[in-house]
């Protein structure tokens, strides 16, 4: 279930953060897949199929969500506790670093406020649950990653790629199971890409954070801000 073990959900409002280029420098599938080489949790291989994968999707031949497949496809056999290890450590050793202070600031002050803080994301739940937790959210939504029965990745994925329409489903579904009072005076919105733009319409106060001028353009009402 979403949420589990995360700070105490609040009826202060709601605050749904994106990751990737919102909170984080680039891309963390990347940085996880290289990080998993480097440490032996994944083989060399690994890089060139996520390369495989990517470039496929790039020329159009293959999903997002065939693509994030592919790529994580090492996951097969590794045990839950495993996973969670290895990302405890690529969230020390790599992440810390690449967050952006400025937003971190604006999550913290949504803390503070005693807002619900949830990191909506198209990232795979593998390494987003321990992340979502440093942070100090109430819970994470993000592209889920199969597990079975015995407590051992699949290799497969076990939801929707998490970006788009898709984002503010599972928003819904998220506050449905919690049941959360979703205020949307209270509610705030922070994202840097297109696949952000559903979600942040659901809010009242809509955040573009370091986006591009195009993609602001799409959505020229919304505050803008450029954090580093």
């Amino acid at each position: 279930m979403e949420g589990t073990g995360y700070r105490r959900l609040t009826d202060s409002g709601v605050a749904l953060f994106d990751f990737d280029g919102t909170l984080l420098k680039g891309d963390s599938i990347a940085a996880y897949i290289c990080f998993c080489v480097r440490v032996g949790f994944a083989p060399p291989v690994t890089l060139l199929r996520a390369l495989r994968a990517y470039g496929r999707y790039a020329f159009g031949r293959a999903t997002a969500l065939h693509a994030k497949e592919a790529s994580l496809a090492f996951l097969k056999g590794h045990s839950v506790r495993d996973a969670r290890d290895a990302a405890e450590r690529f969230y020390d050793r790599v992440i810390k670093k690449r967050l952006f202070h400025g937003t971190l600031q604006e999550m913290n002050r949504c803390l503070a406020e005693g807002m619900t803080v949830l990191i909506v994301t198209a990232s795979p739940d593998v390494y987003m649950e321990v992340i979502a937790q440093a942070l100090g959210a109430a819970g994470v939504i993000a592209t889920r990653c199969a597990v079975d029965a015995q407590g051992f990745y699949t290799g497969k994925l076990a939801s929707a790629n998490c970006s788009g329409r898709e984002k503010t489903r599972r928003v819904e579904a998220y506050f449905l199971e919690h049941h959360i009072r979703f205020d949307v005076t209270l509610s705030r919105g922070y994202g840097n890409s297109l696949g952000d733009l559903p979600m942040l319409h659901m809010t009242r106060h809509p955040v573009w954070v370091n986006a591009k001028a195009a993609t602001a353009r799409k959505a020229p009402d919304f505050k803008r801000v450029t954090w580093k």
